[in-house]
């Protein structure tokens, strides 16, 4: 899906696939009482599944299109889960540096910003998730992947 941002840029929106979801069921630990920044969250499939699925202290997901902050208040409201914090902000001024985890997945044209926003900001304790498109300078630190739907998502830390 295609929206616009407030700059009226166009800006593809993607949500989380099954396939993924699964993948990090299957294979992704988290520790207890876990904080978590979706950068980029379009509606944010991909935090209602970490809140189904792990033990999370805080779930804040952060998008520039307010149309997909409302569906997705709307959504979570829907889901009873109307705890997850939305914020519409641009991702590339949010606060990422007290988070245990940061789930992204953008497209690859994006990522060497956002990996120079996480070379100078992230916490060293922090995890990043990436779905799918990796960082490009950056060797992850573990790789979970599925070889039948040729799912992959990648972990980086500082």
């Amino acid at each position: 899906m295609i929206r616009r941002d407030r700059r009226n840029h166009w800006v593809p929106t993607l949500n989380t696939f099954a396939k993924h979801k699964q993948l990090m069921q299957d294979q992704l630990e988290l520790k207890d009482q876990a904080r978590i920044l979706d950068l980029g969250c379009g509606y944010g499939s991909a935090l209602r599944f970490f809140d189904m699925h792990f033990d999370c202290a805080q779930l804040v997901w952060v998008d520039n299109n307010p149309r997909a902050i409302t569906i997705g208040n709307r959504i979570n409201a829907q889901k009873n889960q109307s705890h997850i914090q939305l914020a519409e902000w641009d991702i590339f001024d949010t606060d990422i540096s007290w988070y245990d985890y940061i789930y992204i997945f953008l497209m690859p044209a994006v990522m060497p910003r956002i990996q120079a926003r996480l070379d100078t900001h992230l916490s060293p304790h922090t995890i990043v998730i990436v779905n799918s498109f990796p960082l490009p300078d950056r060797k992850p630190i573990h790789i979970l992947s599925n070889i039948e739907t040729k799912s992959k998502v990648y972990l980086y830390q500082k």
